[in-house]
């Protein structure tokens, strides 16, 4: 009798462990989130006010100003933001070599060629893409 009270227990934790293993699928998943969270980062008050600096009109403004690693350029920053105006409400799309703004800025789509005095990211010696994976991320984070 003992010896299947023994079998029974082991059973027990042998199916907790199996749950435990399928909600470590369920982690995973919550890992996935985190990791898309850490992408997705404010940006710096230096980099905001440096990209604010060369908004035009002076009446334009960005809220929600987010940086993105590039995945395939390691050297890439993508910078969205929403951008709000006289007549404007889109978003905007830079790139850059650094997350603090430090480095140059280049504006990558139609709203920020429009609303700030920054380079065409297109035309750079290494250009950016709107397709670069780092960009289409960063469309997501606005």
């Amino acid at each position: 009798m003992r010896g299947r009270q023994v079998i029974a227990a082991l059973a027990i934790v042998a199916a907790a462990a199996g749950c435990s293993g399928s909600g470590s699928s369920g982690s995973s998943a919550a890992t996935t989130t985190t990791t898309v969270a850490m992408r997705c980062r404010p940006a710096t008050a230096l980099l905001t006010s440096v990209l604010t600096s060369g908004l035009r009109p002076k009446s334009v403004a960005l809220r929600k100003v987010t940086v993105v690693r590039g995945a395939d350029r390691p050297d890439a920053y993508y910078v969205v933001a929403d951008v709000t105006g006289p007549n404007v409400h889109a978003v905007g799309l830079w790139a850059s070599t650094a997350d603090t703004g430090s480095g140059p800025l280049f504006a990558l789509n139609d709203v920020a060629r429009r609303t700030s005095v920054w380079k065409d990211a297109t035309k750079t010696a290494h250009p950016y893409a709107l397709t670069d994976a780092g960009a289409r991320f960063a469309l997501g984070c606005s």
